[in-house]
């Protein structure tokens, strides 16, 4: 009776399986060894790129859940050799235990071991010599590409989102390569960036499942064609390439776990965001985490969500509603949620009163022309700082700009006087220095935008000005500004029955001044002090 059998092929990688003759010449060895010993090939696993010290594998999974059955189809699972199979001898044998469980035999083409007890302890020394050779190989692949990415080269992943690679040079036959700005995908990321900071229109700062509600809609695509998942977002938020650094070798391969920070390669990028601007969103991630605070605080309608509090017991104030949503109340969390025993002296206030009061407050106590000219001082000395470190960094860039120049002169120089013969080296020579002088570019730019910011004192009738206008923000101006400026300049509301105290920060100002609309959520937990759908009468 002719043996059913399972053949099962693989190679390492995706790169192999497309560029490598291995996998159709394992299938056609094993076909002539079948053939000769009379044995039928039922079914035919291939395994286009994936290693063999794990099993987390498809087509082998599938392999094994196939031949595991009763009756099992295969009376034999054939690779080409046992290192096709797996690599670990510990794992293989438990693998090769399943198989013999149903009657089903591993057999290589390569390796004859014969069978009994013998047999088994050659195929466990082979298999513990396949892990070590296994292991040998990944130490010194890892070492080339680290190596690689010192010198600034990448490593052959997908690049981030916004960048492409290009040949920036050969070693022989190796092509070297690293990554430059691709420009459809750039503007989606600064899009993404702009929309976390500041919104759309008069949206306010947006949230990341916002964004990727908007993005969606709008039939923006990722770069393999997806839609934008939060997941997608998130990660494009804090990649660091954006802000020129990208970081090789910072997690394991194998189990994704993060190295130790010191065994971080990093490699110098084409910035896509400024990297104050980049870090400003690190900042607000990081104080927006639902470690920190609970999400429905986070861009809600509520003015003064997360910072009024009730006197009578501390509780915080949440939003009630009377009339079907006609009238709406901020009231005492404690008494509506747990009952009268909790608070003896509930507050319930209208909310448009209690807005106006604390925004009245503020407009009028805080933006004081005298105080606003001292903070303003405080922060125009800060940037005429900053500036001057900005300046250096001007001189620098133009220098190296000045010197790409004069590069690209002699370049065309030397193939004028008929001194380039190898034209491909020419192009990829000078591709290179056109990218670096677009870049060099592209921060002199930026650069110069952030010198143009004035850096004398601002005289009283620019100051009134200032302040007017703020102030006109804060009574009247789109719903997310007002509360992005709420949480910075407030930390605290409490509301009793004859007084209403607020609280913030004596640097809060100068901070917000500063930074724009920046906030600093202060809620340490989950605590339902806020009614979620915004209505209690549900």
């Amino acid at each position: 009776m002719d043996k059913q059998v399972a053949l099962y092929v693989r190679v390492s990688t995706t790169r192999q399986a497309l560029n490598d003759i291995s996998i159709p010449d394992q299938i056609k060895q094993a076909k002539d060894y079948c053939q000769k010993r009379g044995w039928q090939i039922t079914n035919t696993y291939i395994e286009p790129g994936a290693s063999a010290r794990s099993d987390k594998r498809p087509q082998f999974q599938k392999m094994i859940r196939d031949a595991c059955t009763d009756p099992s189809p295969y009376d034999i699972v054939l690779v080409h050799c046992l290192s096709r199979f797996f690599r670990d001898p510990i794992d293989q044998g438990l693998y090769k235990r399943k198989l013999e469980e149903h009657g089903v035999l591993l057999k290589s083409i390569t390796q004859q071991f014969g069978d009994g007890p013998q047999a088994d302890l050659i195929q466990t020394v082979i298999a513990a010599c396949d892990a070590h050779n296994s292991a040998e190989t990944a130490k010194h692949v890892s070492r080339s590409m680290i190596e690689n990415a010192r010198q600034g080269f990448w490593n052959g992943s997908r690049p981030p989102m916004g960048y492409r690679t290009y040949i920036a040079e050969h070693r022989g036959d190796k092509a070297k390569k690293k990554l430059e700005i691709e420009p459809k995908g750039a503007e989606i990321v600064k899009l993404i960036f702009k929309l976390f900071l500041e919104g759309h229109e008069h949206s306010g700062p947006m949230g990341i499942k916002l964004i990727a509600e908007y993005l969606n809609r709008r039939n923006y695509k990722t770069p393999t064609g997806g839609d934008y998942y939060i997941s997608i977002v998130h990660n494009i938020l804090i990649h660091c390439a954006y802000k020129g650094i990208h970081y090789f070798n910072k997690h394991n391969s194998r189990t994704r776990k993060l190295r130790p920070r010191e065994e971080w390669v990093p490699i110098q990028v084409p910035a896509i965001i400024d990297p104050e601007r980049f870090d400003l969103v690190q900042k607000r991630l990081k104080a927006r985490s639902p470690k920190k605070v609970a999400p429905r605080l986070v861009l809600n309608s509520v003015l003064l969500s997360g910072i009024a509090r009730c006197t009578g017991c501390d509780s915080r104030l949440m939003l009630t509603t009377g009339k079907n949503g006609r009238y709406r109340y901020y009231s005492c969390a404690g008494r509506h949620l747990k009952g009268k025993c909790s608070c003896n002296t509930p507050i319930r206030i209208p909310e448009a009163k209690l807005d106006g009061i604390v925004t009245g407050v503020i407009a009028d106590k805080i933006l004081q022309k005298d105080r606003l000219k001292h903070l303003l001082k405080q922060t125009l000395k800060r940037a005429k700082d900053n500036n001057q470190d900005a300046m250096n960094d001007l001189k620098l860039l133009r220098r190296e700009l000045k010197e790409v120049d004069n590069k690209v002169a002699k370049l065309f120089e030397a193939l004028t006087d008929g001194l380039v013969s190898d034209s491909k080296g020419f192009k990829d020579h000078n591709d290179k220095l056109e990218a670096r002088r677009d870049e060099l570019t592209r921060l002199i730019t930026l650069k110069e935008e952030n010198l143009n910011l004035p850096m004398r004192h601002l005289s009283n009738a620019q100051l009134d000005r200032f302040t007017t206008t703020l102030k006109d923000m804060l009574h009247n101006g789109p719903k997310g500004f007002r509360k992005e400026y709420m949480k910075m300049l407030v930390s605290r509301v409490d509301v009793g029955k004859q007084n209403i105290t607020v609280t913030g920060p004596k640097a809060a100002l100068a901070v917000a001044l500063k930074e724009g609309n920046s906030s600093k959520e202060r809620v340490p937990s989950f605590v339902r002090d806020w009614c979620a759908r915004q209505d209690s009468n549900l």
